[in-house]
Order: C-alpha cells, then structure tokens, then sequence
C-alpha cells in the first residue's frame, strides 16, 4: 500500500485551500507517486501563501505572476520546484478548475505564422513531440523562414544550394550538441515542407551529419625551432642517436622511449647533415 502519510502531512491554506484535495486526486490519477504528489501540494501551499500575501485570490495566478513566484522563490533560497515549468501541472489544474482562465492563443495572420501554427500542430498532435521540444523546433523553422520567407506562401524555390548555405552559417558557430539539435530540427521541418507541398524534393538529406567527436582534424606539424630543439636533445654520442638523427627539413614521426627520440623513417646521411645544421641553429 502507498504511504499516503506524506501527503496528508502537507496543509494548504490560502486561496488554494479547496483545490488541495482534488489537485492530490488529479495528480495520483496522473501518475505521480506519494513523494512527488506531496512535493506538489507542498508547492501549492507556497503559492497559496504568495498569493494571501499578495492580498490575491486563484485567478490572480497569472503568467505574469507565475514568473514573479518562481523569482521570489528562488531569491527565498528554495532549492526544487522553483521554475515556471514546475508550476505547469498546478495551473493546468486551476484552468481545468475554472479557477483560472485558459489564456487564448492569439490567431495566426501572415502566411509564415500559418504555417508555423501547422508545423507546431504537426509535431504536438501527430508526432508527439513535447512542447518543450517543439518550441525549440519552432524557433529553428523561423529561423530559416526569415531567409525564404516566400517558402511559406509557396513562391520561394528552395533546394539543396540554400538549405547547404543555412547550415554553413549557422552549424559552425555552435557547440556539438547544439549544432546536432539544430540540424535535426532542420530536418524535421524540411520534411514537414515536404509533406505540405512546398517543396518539391526531400530536401531533409541537405543536411549534413555533425560530427559527435570533439577536436577532430588533421594533425597540426610542429615548427622548425620546435624539431631542431629536439634533435639538439638526441645522444649524438653513441652510434645509436647519432645513426637515427634525421633531417630537420622532414616531418617524420617520433618514437620518445628511454629518453631517446627516434625517427621511425631516416637514413645516416641525412642525419649527419640535419646533425650540423640543427647544432648550429641550436647554438646560434
């Protein structure tokens, strides 16, 4: 059996006082267990208490003030549930209540806002994507319809030149995950302008991949100063050091062991050349 005990230790007092009850009710029904369902009430009574304070009933939880509490709460040094996102499941509850007004959307009005309200209907109700993604998949799509902005209204030609063009001015500047998050946002709306009919090819395959690895490239070659210093550092003395010095002209690769550095590619000619001018160079 669950220990309710948790929840019923939390007293809501306030304006929210009669809601507390049946938010417990609406969020087990959701899922959430005895701890999280008391962390929630336990929220409830803070805002019931802001608002008493702030001599306000349940409806004057606005989304204004909903970002005042989150602030004021963070400054009261609360260290969970202290973001906008963490009241979300309180005012769904309060606007299914009746006890706040569900805010209307405003309606869309030029052909790009059309669109993106049918991007974001796409992605919400058919594709299952979370509003929190969504809205970063949004602002993606914007992005690139603020530079074809006749995509939206059917009369911008888009290919693979200017969907290449978008991602070399915007992937290089961000970091891996974010150049990865963009481009996949890209795709995804590519597609969606696809299926719509406003371009005619898969552009989505434009994109190209991000690479996941870090500090990948070709590998840079030392300097001059740099080889000479270091075959200044060979043991000339023994016919093993001096034998393997090479030239100070190559780019040969190295094998450090025991002190020594080793070209794994030279000859005793070019070494006894490269030995002179590198002793000079070092000593000059």
């Amino acid at each position: 059996m669950p220990d309710t005990s948790v929840v019923e230790a939390v007293r809501v007092v306030g304006p929210l006082a009669p809601y507390s009850t049946r938010f417990a009710d609406e969020l087990r029904r959701r899922g959430y267990t005895e701890y999280s369902t008391a962390g929630q009430l336990r929220l409830m009574a803070h805002v019931s208490r802001w608002l008493a304070n702030q001599g306000l009933d349940a409806a004057g939880f606005t989304p204004q003030r909903l970002a005042v509490f989150s602030a004021d709460r963070m400054a009261a040094g609360y260290q969970g549930l202290r973001t906008v996102r963490a009241l979300r499941p309180l005012e769904e509850f309060l606007q299914a209540a009746g006890a706040l007004p569900v805010p209307i959307a405003p309606k869309p009005q030029s052909p790009t806002e059309h669109l993106l309200a049918r991007y974001r209907g796409f992605l919400e109700g058919e594709r299952g994507v979370v509003e929190t993604v969504s809205a970063q998949w949004l602002r993606v799509a914007a992005r690139f319809l603020a530079e074809h902005p006749g995509l939206a209204e059917g009369t911008a030609a888009i290919g693979a030149a200017e969907v290449s063009a978008f991602c070399v001015r915007e992937l290089p500047s961000r970091s891996a995950s974010a150049a990865q998050n963009l481009a996949a946002s890209l795709r995804s709306f590519l597609r969606f302008c696809h299926i719509e009919g406003l371009v005619d090819a898969p552009l989505a395959q434009a994109v190209p991949p991000v690479a996941r690895r870090v500090r990948t490239g070709v590998p840079r070659g030392i300097s001059a100063d740099a080889r000479c210093r270091l075959l200044a550092s060979c043991d000339r003395e023994s016919s093993r050091g001096g034998a393997t010095t090479p030239s100070c002209s190559s780019s040969p690769a190295w094998d450090c062991g025991r002190g020594r550095s080793r070209a794994l590619a030279s000859t005793t000619s070019t070494g006894t050349s490269a030995r002179s001018s590198c002793t000079a160079r070092a000593t000059g």
